[in-house]
């Protein structure tokens, strides 16, 4: 019984020892493919390149980001100049004439804005009674500027409920308006530019009537930022 369980003992070939055979004769598993061992370092190579380079961008993003420090523009809804803003009598045709100043802020050091053009349309109570757009045009670095954007809409047809409370509103003098602002822009450091991208500002006002002493101001003003991801 002991020599059953004794460990079988190796062959002796004229001083070495005889190894069997990992994968013996009529074994049909898979040996270690030579192409595929190729394929995997191709494939870690080419992944080491890819981080490699991701690193690098996000090193360059950094320091231009602390070279240039850029921030936001800001865009408001200054004043309000409304020439005509009339609900035709015994119908509910809206003819406006309004001229908005728009006032773009550009505050960065080292950053020109060149603007691909600003439209801008006005609500009454969720309803367009007029569109306008600006030109396009370039702001220099550290600048403020006021732009006039006409504001026209003519025969505009609204529902009765819409011209009842617009005709109140001009009687009373406090028009509340909703004011859509659209901006496409690109930033330029030197001869480097950015691609085009979007901002969007929306102000509510309320206006006084063309009527009233010292014609229409604007009585207050709430103006929320949206969209400009860039920034």
């Amino acid at each position: 019984m002991a020599e059953l369980n004794r460990p079988p003992q190796q062959q002796k070939l004229n001083g070495a020892y005889y190894v069997p055979n990992a994968y013996p004769v009529g074994d049909n598993r898979k040996r270690p493919s030579g192409r595929r061992s190729r394929i995997g370092f191709c494939c870690r190579c080419l992944c080491s390149t890819l981080l490699a380079i991701i690193f690098a961008l996000g090193i360059a993003a950094l320091v231009i980001w602390l070279v240039l420090r850029p921030k936001a523009p800001k865009y408001t809804v200054q004043d309000v100049r409304i020439n005509a803003l009339n609900v035709t009598a015994g119908s509910r045709s809206v003819d406006t004439d309004i001229v908005l100043g728009i006032r773009a802020e550009n505050p960065n050091k080292r950053i020109t804005i060149k603007y691909g053009g600003i439209h801008a349309r006005v609500f009454f109570l969720g309803t367009q009674i007029g569109a306008g757009s600006i030109a396009p045009f370039t702001q220099p670095r550290r600048n403020v500027t006021v732009v006039s954007a006409p504001i026209r809409g003519s025969g505009v047809v609204v529902s009765q409920p819409t011209a009842s409370s617009l005709r109140a509103s001009v009687d009373r003098s406090s028009i509340p308006l909703v004011v859509d602002v659209n901006v496409r822009a690109k930033i330029k450091t030197g001869s480097a530019s950015t691609f085009w991208f979007r901002v969007r500002v929306r102000c509510a006002i309320r206006v006084s009537s063309p009527a009233s002493p010292g014609g229409a101001r604007m009585l207050s003003k709430n103006c929320k930022r949206r969209g400009g991801k860039f920034w």
